[in-house]
C-alpha cells in the first residue's frame, strides 16, 4: 500500500497543450516572402516605365544625337573640299583679292578713326559720372518741383537748382597727349561737353562706316558667289551645328501657341528645322529624324506662329507612344494625316484658293470637282463663279472707295498748308492767322447707280 502511494506521488503528468492557433502557430514566411517579391518588382516596373516606358523620346533624342554628329563629320569633311574647290576658283579668287586690297586700303583710314574713338570713349567714361550725379540731383529737384504747391517752397527749389547749377564740378579728365588734367566746370558747361564727346564719337564712327562701305560690299559679294556655287552649307556653318549638337539638352521640345495649340513633335521630330538637309538614309534608316520635306514651306508657315498638328493632325501633347502622339487611336478625333493625304491640311485655311502652290493633290481633287460637275449638287465655296464675282466686285468698291477718301485728305491737307504758306491779309492791314487743320473724313452719298448696282449684288 505504501508503494502504491509512493508510485503515485513520483509519476510526472505533461501539461495540457491548448489547442493550436490557425494564425499565431503557422509560419507566415512564405507569405511575406511573396508580398515583399511582388513589392519589389512593381517598385522596379513602376520606376522603370516612369523613366522610360512615359518617356520614349528620351531614346529617340539619344539616337538622333548619335547620328546626326556622326552624319555632321561626315558632312564637315564633305563640305570642306567642296568650299576648297570653290575658293580655288578663278571668280573667287579675283573677288578676294578686291576684297583683300579695298580692306587694306580702308585700314589706312579707319586706324586712326579707331584711335581716336578710342579716346573719346576714355573721356566719356571720366565725365559720365559727376554729370549723371549733378543730373539726377537737379531731376530729383525738378521732380519736387513740380509736386510742391507752395509758391514760397517752389521759389526755395529753384534757387537750390540754381546754385548747384553754378557750382564748380571737380573731375580729372585725360587729354589727348595721354596725361590726366584736372577739370572744374560749372554744370551747363559740363553737360556741353558730355554732349560734345558723344557727338564727336557718332561723326567718326558714321564717317568710319562711310569708310568700310565698299569693304562690306566686297565682302559680302564674295560671300555670295561662295553660297551660290557652293552645294549647302561651309564648313564653319557644319562645325556650328556640331557645337550645338555636343551641347544638346535632353528635354521635351514644345510650341506653344497663344495656349491654344500645345505641340511636342520637335521633341522626336528633331531634325525638321535644322539647316542642313538630313535623309533617312543619313540617320541610320531613321525616318522620324529627317528634315521637312519643303523648307520654302517653312518660311511662311513658321511652326512657332503656327504648330505642326495644325496642319498634319495628330495629338500634339502625346508624347508616350507613337500611336498616341499621332492620334491614330478611338479617343483622338484628328488623326495624322498619311503621306498621300498630307495636303488635306492645307485646305483648313484655303478653302477658298481655288488654286495653291505646292498642292498638287489638292489641286487635282479641287479640279476633279469641278470637272465632273459636284458643285452643281453639292455647293462648294470658291466654286460659285456667281459668289467670286459678287465678292470681287464688293472688294474693288471698298477699294475705290478707300482711295476716294484718301485723294479728299490729300485735298483738304494741301488747301490747308496753302493757306497757312501764304497769310491772306484782312482788309485792316492785319494778316489772318491760320487754323491748325481739322483731319475729317467725309464719305459722299452713294450715286443712284452705284447703290443699285449694289442692290442688285
Amino acid at each position: 500500500m505504501a508503494d502504491t502511494t509512493q508510485s503515485e506521488q513520483l509519476e510526472k503528468r505533461a501539461p495540457e497543450a491548448p489547442e493550436s492557433d490557425p494564425i499565431a502557430d503557422r509560419s507566415m514566411s512564405g507569405a511575406l516572402l511573396i508580398s515583399s517579391l511582388l513589392l519589389v518588382v512593381t517598385l522596379v516596373w513602376s520606376l522603370y516605365d516612369e523613366v522610360v516606358g512615359q518617356r520614349p523620346w528620351k531614346s529617340y533624342q539619344k539616337n538622333f544625337v548619335d547620328s546626326y554628329s556622326s552624319y555632321l563629320e561626315t558632312a564637315k569633311k564633305r563640305q570642306k573640299n567642296l568650299e576648297q574647290e570653290v575658293k580655288n576658283s578663278p571668280e573667287y579668287q579675283e573677288l578676294d583679292q578686291a576684297f583683300k586690297d579695298m580692306a587694306a586700303n580702308a585700314k589706312d583710314f579707319t586706324d586712326p578713326i579707331d584711335a581716336q574713338v578710342k579716346k573719346i570713349d576714355t573721356k566719356i567714361s571720366e565725365v559720365t559720372p559727376p554729370f549723371q550725379d549733378v543730373r539726377s540731383w537737379i531731376v530729383a529737384k525738378t521732380y519736387q518741383l513740380e509736386i510742391t504747391e507752395s509758391e514760397s517752397s517752389k521759389k526755395s527749389i529753384r534757387d537750390a537748382i540754381d546754385r548747384k547749377k553754378q557750382e564748380k564740378i571737380e573731375f580729372k579728365m585725360t587729354g589727348d597727349d595721354g596725361k590726366e588734367e584736372a577739370k572744374s566746370l560749372p554744370f551747363p558747361e559740363l553737360e556741353t561737353l558730355y554732349n560734345d564727346l558723344r557727338d564727336e564719337k557718332a561723326r567718326r564712327l558714321a564717317e568710319r562706316v562711310q569708310i568700310t562701305q565698299p569693304v562690306e560690299a566686297a565682302r559680302k559679294k564674295r560671300e555670295e558667289y561662295l553660297q551660290d556655287h557652293l552645294f549647302g552649307l561651309t564648313e564653319e556653318q557644319v562645325a556650328k551645328l556640331e557645337e550645338k549638337a555636343g551641347s544638346f539638352k535632353f528635354e521635351i521640345k514644345q510650341i506653344n501657341v497663344g495656349g491654344i495649340v500645345i505641340d511636342r513633335c520637335e521633341s522626336c521630330h528633331l531634325g525638321v528645322r535644322e539647316p542642313i538637309n538630313i535623309t533617312k538614309k543619313d540617320m541610320d534608316g531613321e525616318a522620324a529624324f529627317v528634315s521637312h520635306p519643303n523648307r520654302d514651306l517653312l518660311k511662311t508657315h513658321d511652326p512657332d506662329r503656327f504648330g505642326c498638328s495644325t496642319c498634319h493632325g495628330g495629338n500634339g501633347r502625346g508624347t508616350t507612344s507613337v500611336e498616341k502622339a499621332h492620334g491614330r487611336y478611338e479617343h483622338w478625333l484628328w488623326p495624322l494625316y498619311y503621306k498621300e493625304n498630307y495636303q488635306a491640311g492645307c485646305n483648313q485655311c484655303h478653302n477658298r484658293d481655288r488654286v495653291l502652290q505646292g498642292a498638287d493633290a489638292l489641286n487635282r481633287g479641287k479640279n476633279l470637282f469641278q470637272v465632273r460637275g459636284c458643285a452643281g449638287c453639292h455647293r462648294y465655296e470658291a466654286f460659285d463663279r456667281e459668289a467670286d464675282a459678287l465678292s470681287n466686285a464688293r472688294q474693288t468698291i471698298k477699294t475705290l472707295d478707300l482711295e476716294r477718301d484718301e485723294r479728299k485728305r490729300e485735298i483738304a491737307q494741301t488747301g490747308a498748308a496753302a493757306d497757312c504758306g501764304s497769310p491772306i491779309r484782312k482788309p485792316s492791314g492785319r494778316a489772318r492767322r491760320c487754323r491748325p487743320f481739322a483731319w475729317t473724313t467725309t464719305r459722299s452719298k452713294p450715286s443712284p447707280r452705284s447703290s443699285g448696282s449694289r442692290r442688285s449684288m
